[in-house]
């Protein structure tokens, strides 16, 4: 797991104005192919129905593995401050991907960022990865799971 001081975007995967490393750390290599596509899907309007946090997630992990890269969806709740609203804390659900074991959490666009906190600032709490459960749940379920062997 990333602790929350470490660099929570890929440096080669966002935006140039959120390119930050923690000090001591140097810069993942990213394929170029993959930062242009997060750059595109993290300038999206967020919408809370068609373009939220599951769905972005979800085209970026889809592109990376086509990449070849190891992707997963970590679900969490997020903790934003509301800066329009004297940091007002606000409580939800939250997904984002996970690429090659680095964080990728594009879900607020610019113009929301600037409502609520930018992306790398969002309190995470409780993450569960979804997709190591999914895989779990399959390898012991699956299609010959236990009501197969019964039968």
């Amino acid at each position: 797991m990333i602790p929350a001081i470490a660099m929570p975007l890929l440096a080669g995967c966002v935006p140039a104005e959120l390119r930050a490393v923690a000090s001591g750390e140097e810069a993942p290599i990213m394929n170029e192919e993959l930062s242009a596509f997060i750059d595109e899907v993290y300038k999206e309007p967020y919408s809370l129905v068609f373009n939220n946090c599951i769905d972005k997630s979800l085209r970026i992990m889809a592109k990376a593995e086509s990449l070849g890269m190891k992707t997963d969806l970590i679900g969490c709740i997020a903790v934003l401050k509301a800066k329009r609203y004297r940091n007002l804390p606000v409580v939800s659900p939250h997904f984002y991907a996970e690429i090659d074991g680095k964080k990728v959490d594009v879900a607020l666009d610019p113009v929301r960022e600037e409502i609520y906190c930018k992306n790398s600032e969002v309190g995470i709490v409780m993450p569960v990865n979804i997709s190591e459960m999914g895989r779990a749940f399959f390898r012991r379920v699956g299609f010959t799971g236990c009501l197969l062997r019964r039968g």
